[in-house]
């Protein structure tokens, strides 16, 4: 038997078996429990819970929804040093903001917390240096990416997926719109 469990995205894994949702559940918790006794640092607990859930988002982990103009053109001239940013958009949360909400907050039902990871785990591709800029970005100054369903620039480990026949197509044909 397979559980609906609504999801900010319906495309990300929105079917779960009672099984996998008690487990990610009991994981949720542990992890709860790691800080509440205080056996491991906050940043090992944050690793361990999005570890585990980027495992399971597999290539919908850290799902970039913009790239910077600068990000756009380095990419099309080769240029691997791109890198994803959570929170750079007013309104978004940062990576260990958003775990460290989940985890110190009263105990949430799966759904609950599930949605709000999906939310807040979407990104923003930057070059390095505007990474380390600590730069936070409107939404205007940034080429939108195409919706999940496209599935273009999805996770590749702890990257993500930059192809020239997909991703880099992609954006040297809406460059080429924006400019006409």
């Amino acid at each position: 038997m397979r559980v609906r469990v609504p999801l900010a995205a319906p495309h990300l894994y929105d079917m779960h078996t009672p099984e996998q949702i008690e487990v990610l559940q009991g994981h949720y918790l542990s992890c709860r429990r790691l800080l509440e006794v205080g056996l491991v640092a906050e940043t090992f607990a944050q690793k361990a819970f999005e570890e585990a859930i980027g495992g399971v988002l597999r290539e919908d982990a850290w799902k970039p929804t913009h790239i910077s103009y600068a990000a756009a053109h380095a990419a099309i001239k080769g240029d691997q040093k791109l890198q994803r940013a959570h929170g750079v958009i007013p309104g978004r949360l940062d990576r260990y903001v958003r775990t460290m909400s989940i985890l110190k907050s009263p105990i949430k039902e799966f759904d609950a917390w599930w949605n709000f990871f999906l939310q807040n785990d979407r990104t923003v591709i930057l070059t390095r240096s505007e990474h380390s800029s600590g730069v936070a970005y409107k939404e205007s100054e940034l080429i939108l990416l195409p919706e999940p369903e496209h599935q273009l620039f999805t996770s590749s480990g702890y990257s993500f997926k930059l192809r020239k026949k997909k991703e880099i197509l992609w954006i040297e044909n809406h460059l080429m719109k924006l400019s006409s």
